[in-house]
């Protein structure tokens, strides 16, 4: 199976095209992307509710 995704970013200015791929390629992908974004400080931490 393959998918093609948009990944788009909490600001919703940035976002990323990624052509067809397979569904293993595409979660590669996304972790990389989650990977950069806790690098360079542009994505929010959950919390648990207490």
């Amino acid at each position: 199976e393959t998918n093609i995704i948009s990944l788009i970013a909490h600001d919703r200015d940035t976002h990323v095209e990624l052509p067809l791929m397979s569904k293993l390629a595409v979660a590669h992908r996304i972790l990389d992307e989650v990977a950069r974004l806790r690098q360079s400080g542009r994505i929010y931490r959950l919390q648990e509710k207490e």
